[in-house]
């Protein structure tokens, strides 16, 4: 620095330095992954190296993409995609992807791994269950993400979905990579009766009315995405790598019928953050668990390899 500022206090050389997504102390308490995980719209691909920019709706920001050998694609057969396995190639203008992200380093950011939602000239809206009538086939969301912008729909704001009678149920990919899948019992997503109160969907909007207020869309496309829980550690069998999860939210405890105990599952190459692992916790401890949430019988079932510790300042 001394060497750069210069008798008449110009500076030579210069530094450039562009608004980039950074964490905050204040971010601690965000949901997790929330600043790596990107939702966007595929604005532009690059013809001369493996890079794509994909723009952000909730932010307005564009984020410049580069991959490598190492970055995982996922669901891009739905796309039509034939690569095997699947590449840069597959990603599209236009298209609605789910992409985690690092920094590289240099001034870009990296995909560790890109997940394709929809095709182009579509419409993605991602939501939380707080109610569900599959005798009329319609649940009730709060809506958290839409890519684009859905015409008579905002976010933050409840919205009734109907699911039409060709609706196709699917499980999001990113909890399935790793290990190539996991078996549960009655962990299951292919109808209205698996939906439950908090699970995280995606929905593929078609007609959007209005009835008191509220919105009202169709959808041919129900997705699975993981949910992000907190409550206190019940008990725990480090054996089986599983533990229940009690004093819920009221999202829960609200619940018809009410739901006041969840069964967590880890999976493997789990991810533990604020705390070294599993055998670390003891019932009592406060936590929030990242996963897949499944309407099991008896008792809800969450799948996760991602925990966060809660600890006091």
């Amino acid at each position: 620095m001394n060497s750069s500022v210069q008798g008449d206090l110009s500076i030579n050389p210069t530094v450039t330095i562009k608004q980039l997504t950074q964490r905050q102390d204040s971010d601690e308490m965000q949901q997790i992954e929330e600043l790596d995980e990107v939702d966007g719209q595929v604005t532009a691909v690059a013809s001369n190296q493996p890079t794509f920019t994909l723009m952000n709706e909730r932010s307005g920001q564009s984020f410049t993409i580069s991959v490598d050998t190492n970055t995982v694609y996922e669901d891009f057969s739905r796309a039509g995609c034939t690569a095997s396995p699947a590449d840069i190639s597959c990603v599209k203008l236009g298209q609605i992807l789910d992409v985690d992200l690092s920094e590289n380093g240099m001034g870009m950011m990296f995909a560790k791994r890109v997940e394709f939602e929809e095709d182009a000239n579509r419409e993605a809206i991602k939501g939380t269950i707080t109610s569900v009538e599959c005798a009329m086939q319609q649940f009730h969301m709060v809506v958290f993400n839409e890519e684009p912008t859905v015409s008579g729909i905002s976010e933050g704001s409840p919205v009734v979905v109907t699911i039409q009678p060709n609706a196709v149920f699917q499980v999001g990919g990113e909890e399935l990579s790793e290990d190539g899948g996991f078996t549960i019992s009655g962990a299951s997503f292919s109808s209205c009766t698996d939906l439950m109160v908090g699970q995280d969907v995606q929905i593929r909007p078609g007609t959007v009315s209005s009835s008191g207020g509220v919105p009202t869309v169709t959808t041919d496309l129900v997705r699975l995405w993981p949910s992000q829980i907190t409550g206190q550690v019940g008990a725990i069998n480090t054996t089986t790598g599983t533990f229940t999860l009690t004093g819920l939210s009221s999202l829960f405890t609200g619940a018809s019928p009410t739901i006041t105990t969840i069964n967590v599952v880890t999976l493997s190459k789990m991810r533990f953050e604020d705390f070294s692992g599993l055998s670390s916790l003891t019932p009592g401890n406060t936590v929030s668990v990242r996963g897949l949430l499944f309407n099991t019988p008896g008792t809800p079932t969450l799948v996760t390899r991602t925990m966060r510790g809660h600890t006091e300042d």
